[in-house]
C-alpha cells in the first residue's frame, strides 16, 4: 500500500484561495492529476491553464465534464523552466 503525504500546488493553491475559486483561474506548470482535477471541479474553477500535459485521460474527462475550460500554454517561458525539467523529462 502507498500513502502518498504530498499536497500538490494545485490543492495548496485551493486551500490558499478558499472561495476566491469559485469561477478563478488556476495556472500549472503541469496538467492536473485526477486527485486534484476532483478538488479543482469541487472549488468552482472555471478555467486551468498549464504548460505541460499529463497521460492521465480520466482526469482530463473529469475536468471537461465539469465544464471546465482547458488551455495549454504556448509562449515564451523562462530559461529556467528549461534547465529545470529537461533534466526531469529527457528527450
Amino acid at each position: 500500500m502507498s500513502w502518498c503525504t504530498a499536497v500538490h500546488a494545485e490543492v495548496c493553491a485551493i486551500l490558499n484561495a478558499g472561495r476566491r475559486c469559485r469561477n478563478g483561474l488556476l495556472y500549472t506548470t503541469t496538467f492536473p492529476c485526477f486527485q486534484c482535477a476532483e478538488k479543482i471541479t469541487q472549488a468552482g474553477i472555471g478555467r486551468i491553464v498549464f504548460t505541460e500535459p499529463y497521460p492521465d485521460p480520466y482526469s482530463k474527462k473529469r475536468l471537461e465534464l465539469a465544464g471546465i475550460k482547458l488551455t495549454q500554454f504556448e509562449g515564451v517561458r523562462s530559461s529556467s523552466f528549461e534547465r529545470i525539467f529537461s533534466k526531469v523529462n529527457p528527450d
